[in-house]
């Protein structure tokens, strides 16, 4: 899956699980920092509690995190599938009760080992990032298109400075946000009228922003392995994930044109 998607890249798998590796300590330890104070907290939000966790240090190589278990009925969404109004309410509920707690508790929000911009510095070596975002195109005339005008601006994009200084350059205070908000780490409840209720939001691993950031994960479903995985729903499928990736690379040329004064 990754082979095909680094073809003709200067970067390769190897690159790619590096750059992984290198958030796996970290971020660890964050999230366990994170699910602690998430206990004594108060915070009411769908997030699976936590019975047991222990961070990497020089006296355990292994980090360790024992949630709880939201059900053998919950699932995530697949990748394809677009989410209600209602769900999307649902999550953002949630982050709003962990995003208000942290306003009112400034003190908390250095509790992480990791930043935005620290991790996304992993991704912009050798051009892993670009890679990343030509792959979500799945060989889509419109979306190459609307690719090839992102990549015209890929110095902006990859300006990690800005991480950094968003807060104080916007006059808003920090707060701490979920830093890897995308379908796998939402699990849902399908009810029998076919409506789903959010069952937990994992994956904290936590980063302090002016505003939320969803990290969206492209080109993990090349076109090859979603027809491979769903044969029997191909057309649907791709035509899916077309149009979220359409409305994911709109969303982002919209924000550089009102942030960056891009033009066309």
């Amino acid at each position: 899956m990754f082979d095909d998607m680094f073809k003709g890249s200067d970067a390769n798998v190897s690159d790619m699980l590096e750059a992984m590796s290198l958030m796996q300590k970290p971020g660890h330890n964050a999230e366990v920092s994170f699910y602690e104070l998430y206990m004594k907290s108060g915070i009411n939000a769908r997030i699976p509690k936590m019975y047991f966790g222990e961070k990497f240090s020089d006296t355990c190589s292994q980090g360790i995190l024992i949630l709880e278990d939201v059900g053998t009925d919950s699932a995530i969404s697949k990748l394809f599938e677009t989410l209600s109004a209602d769900e999307i309410k649902q999550v953002l509920k949630s982050l709003a009760a962990l995003n208000a707690f942290s306003l009112k508790h400034p003190e908390f929000i250095n509790i992480g080992e990791v930043t935005m911009a620290s991790v996304m510095s992993n991704f912009t070596k050798k051009d892993i990032l670009g890679t990343l975002l030509k792959s979500s195109t799945l060989g889509d005339e419109r979306l190459t298109e609307l690719y090839n005008k992102l990549m015209e601006y890929e110095s902006v994009l990859k300006d990690l400075s800005v991480f950094e200084t968003v807060a104080a350059e916007c006059g808003l205070p920090s707060m701490l946000v979920h830093g890897d908000l995308w379908s796998s780490n939402v699990m849902w409840k399908k009810n029998v009228d076919g409506t789903r209720n959010l069952a937990g939001i994992v994956d904290w691993q936590l980063y302090a922003h002016a505003m939320s950031q969803i990290l969206p994960v492209f080109g993990t479903i090349g076109e090859a392995n979603l027809v491979s995985r769903f044969p029997d729903r191909k057309d649907e499928v791709v035509e899916g994930m077309k149009r979220k990736t359409k409305g994911l690379l709109e969303d982002i040329l919209i924000n550089l044109k009102k942030n960056y004064l891009v033009k066309n």
